[in-house]
């Protein structure tokens, strides 16, 4: 029992933790309307777990905020206000010893929206509680405290936003800095 609880506390001291900050940039590629690319930011706390001198894992629990712009000629402005707590799971694989080359899944829950303008159920379908998406990107750490992350975020639910009107989908560009604790 002793061995396994010091077993428990050595692969505690290999996990780092932190917190982190971001910029988002959203674009939605449609037709008959268009989105305008929206901004967000993010802030939350990470945690990584290197596996071994080539593998890792990172993990992180965001606050995220997104504002969406459309404009149609048929239909009159709308702004689209959303609150997320985003999660993301990424495997890491090391290019050289600080510069990672990040893949995974992002899940996000929706914990707010507010919506000025007319609101279309023609358009919007019913807004989804939980939204998947598929993240890769890269990520730098130097001095083994901070961390620079850039990542790609594509949503593969593809059909969620279809009406008669138009289709899109999503993607986000991300950047980040990171501060390690420990």
């Amino acid at each position: 029992m002793l061995l396994t609880l010091l077993l428990g506390f050595q692969a505690m001291a290999q996990i780092d933790y932190g917190v982190k900050a971001g910029v988002i940039f959203n674009n939605f590629p449609v037709s008959e309307a268009v989105f305008d690319e929206s901004f967000g930011y993010e802030l939350g706390g990470m945690a990584e777990y290197k596996l071994n001198r080539t593998f890792g894992l990172h993990t992180e629990f965001l606050l995220a905020y997104f504002q969406y712009d459309l404009y149609n000629s048929n239909i009159k402005n709308l702004r689209d206000f959303r609150n997320y707590i985003s999660i993301p799971f990424l495997i890491q694989t090391s290019i050289t010893k600080k510069f990672r080359f990040d893949l995974g899944i992002r899940g996000d829950f929706l914990v707010r929206e507010k919506i000025t303008g007319p609101y279309f159920d023609e358009v919007w379908k019913g807004n989804v509680f939980f939204n998947p998406a598929i993240v890769s990107g890269f990520s730098f750490r130097s001095y083994k405290d901070l961390l620079f992350q850039l990542h790609l975020a594509f949503d593969p639910y593809l059909d969620r936003f279809k009406s008669d009107d138009f289709s899109l989908s999503h993607y986000n560009v991300t950047f980040s800095v990171g501060y390690f604790l420990n």
